[in-house]
């Protein structure tokens, strides 16, 4: 079967529901949780014994004495969740923008966890000015969009964010979330209670661990309800014990570069957090009833982006992973390998803090720089949230895509699946862009050495993407916004499956998501559908090849990530067969019409081109 792109102007969503549409696409799509579990007078004394029937005093006074609250989920099968666990000692003070740390061991206090935590979090101006032009967007309209009326609104946006902060420093913090702090490092565990009570008899259930998305700006692990996937789990066969983690984001997380660290900063601290959450989990997760050699991490978004980072930590150096199998689900990032790059964004927060050092930095009050951070994310340029994944030299050695075509990954993870959605970019592609000259700064937007290379310029503006309009082109692109957009698609958002499922060619599975209107991590919304809906709209006797309705659609994508997760393989009896991707570059298209099979669109010559890393 061949693809066709979903074109907006064949959406029918009214103006309302279509506004919602992209606002949730740009928040990464979050189901919300749907029935949050209920707290239960927490036992802690029960815990305790629980546990010490098969675990050393000393890891319990290690971890467990920095549990959280026991609660009982409204699934079907009753889990226990474990809430705020804490994972990595408070990132302040002399550890701020450095590694994280094992938490010091504390015999006398035992933390109910029952206030949540959550990392800095930070919002960009262009995503509220996008909300503008959101009805001409989802209809297909874009040469109705008035570009210098977009373009005021936005610049507006911003001078007012500007004249705020320097009324008020703390500004941006008025409405700030109270759950917001540095000390932030804390994970969930969902525990089903057949798993839990089989903890410690020699049996272990797999593992999921979530991480979040939000552009690297936003984001907790408060942000997904697994209450879903670990009822279709039970009902295959399986529990599965679900673990969602906190990272630290912007600024907290994502600071580079030569002089950041040269005075001790860490690059790239939120993946470091996350390997450390996954170390933690390896160690204990046996406590919940977990399989520490059955982990699968699952991430969408800034969350499936630091999934293959954790695939290409090191170069493959430090293997074995802490995890077996990974999910990635619309992998978004723009890398910053770039040492010009990465000091141009520490000298503007630092100057955000007025300030000239990191050691500075480490000095002020927690206040200041979560304002600061705040400013720097509403100030980021169109389409980004102001911090990156960044080449380090160490856990990010070189480009993600240059690792894996050059077999420098971990090779100890055995099974991969991947998916994206087919119209990811939409939403992230700036609206006035609706001639060649836009166009082309746009290009160079993201690529600045591209700047002194025009002739380069000329082969991607006019070979790579070509002002071609007849649907002949990437993504069938037939106005210049649609052509702007299936470049960010591919640059930025999409071939990165590509790149991981040519690396694990005959152990990964890949899908495209073509429910429409099919906006970015769109898939999510079915793989998180509540039980309650899943449950009350479903026949049996499905024919997998004819049109879908949203209910048998969450149904089998929850069934391929729980089967995967139990098995490494997402097949199971009665859903519609996803075939290995193979030489061939196969993948299976999940939309309203059918599940059906397809090559990869993405298998092309221009995800090969951005492959070689040629102008990072």
């Amino acid at each position: 079967a061949s693809i066709q792109f979903v074109d907006p102007r064949t959406w029918s969503s009214s103006t309302s529901v279509a506004h919602y549409s992209l606002r949730h696409a740009f928040l990464q799509q979050r189901p919300p949780r749907m029935l949050p579990c209920q707290s239960l007078t927490s036992d802690m004394n029960y815990i305790r014994r629980r546990t010490l029937m098969f675990v050393s005093p000393l890891s319990f006074d290690e971890y467990l004495l920095t549990m959280s609250s026991v609660q009982s989920c409204t699934n079907l099968y009753n889990s226990r969740q474990f809430s705020n666990v804490r994972y990595a000692a408070p990132p302040v003070g002399d550890l701020r923008f450095a590694a994280p740390q094992v938490p010091a061991v504390n015999r006398s206090v035992l933390q109910r966890g029952d206030v949540g935590r959550i990392c800095a979090q930070g919002s960009p101006d262009w995503f509220t000015a996008e909300l503008s032009v959101v009805p001409d967007l989802l209809s297909g309209n874009s040469a109705s969009i008035n570009v210098s009326e977009a373009t005021k609104t936005l610049q507006d946006l911003r001078a007012q964010t500007s004249a705020q902060v320097a009324a008020n420093s703390s500004a941006l913090l008025a409405n700030q979330d109270p759950r917001v702090s540095e000390d932030c490092l804390f994970l969930d565990v969902f525990a089903p209670k057949d798993a839990f009570d089989l903890a410690g008899k020699g049996y272990g259930s797999p593992v999921m661990v979530y991480i979040h998305g939000g552009g690297f700006a936003s984001g907790s692990k408060a942000d997904t309800d697994p209450t879903s996937l670990l009822d279709q789990a039970k009902i295959d066969g399986e529990d599965i014990v679900f673990v969602t983690i906190n990272y630290r984001l912007g600024a907290f997380g994502w600071l580079s570069g030569p002089e950041f660290q040269a005075s001790g900063g860490i690059a790239n601290a939120g993946l470091h957090d996350q390997r450390l959450a996954l170390e933690w989990v390896q160690k204990n997760i046996h406590l919940f009833g977990g399989d520490p050699n059955r982990v699968t991490i699952m991430g969408s978004s800034a969350g499936a982006s630091s999934v293959l980072h954790q695939i290409t930590a090191y170069g493959g150096k430090k293997s074995p992973a802490p995890f077996a199998q990974a999910i990635l689900e619309s992998p978004g990032f723009a890398p910053m390998p770039s040492a010009i790059q990465q000091q141009k964004t520490f000298d503007q927060y630092m100057s955000y803090l007025n300030v000239t050092s990191l050691a500075d930095a480490r000095q002020l009050p927690s206040q200041a720089l979560l304002a600061a951070n705040s400013l720097s994310i509403a100030l980021a340029p169109f389409g980004s949230f102001g911090y990156s994944i960044a080449v380090d030299g160490d856990f990010v050695p070189a480009l993600s895509g240059q690792l894996l075509a050059n077999g420098f990954y971990d090779k100890s993870i055995k099974n991969i699946m991947t998916g994206h959605a087919l119209n990811e970019a939409l939403g992230f592609t700036d609206p006035t862009t609706q001639n060649d000259t836009a166009f082309r700064k746009s290009v160079i937007g993201n690529f600045p050495s591209l700047a002194a290379y025009p002739d380069e310029v000329d082969y991607i503006v006019n070979t790579l993407y070509p002002p071609i309009f007849d649907g002949s082109q990437a993504q069938n692109y037939t106005t210049q916004l649609l052509r702007a957009s299936a470049f960010n698609f591919e640059v930025s958002l999409t071939c990165s499956n590509y790149y991981l499922n040519k690396a694990f060619a005959n152990s990964s599975y890949g899908y495209e998501f073509a429910v429409p209107p099919s906006l970015h991590v769109a898939s999510s919304a079915s793989i998180f559908t509540p039980t309650n809906v899943l449950r009350g709209n479903m026949t049996s006797n499905i024919d997998w090849k004819s049109p879908l309705n949203d209910a048998q659609i969450a149904y089998a994508m929850q069934s391929y990530v729980t089967r995967f997760v139990a098995t490494g393989n997402p097949n199971k009896d009665g859903i519609a067969k996803f075939g290995i991707y193979g030489g061939d570059n196969s993948v299976i298209v999940v939309n309203t019409t059918g599940i059906v099979g397809a090559r990869a669109s993405v298998a092309n010559e221009r995800c090969d081109f951005w492959q070689k890393g040629l102008f990072y």
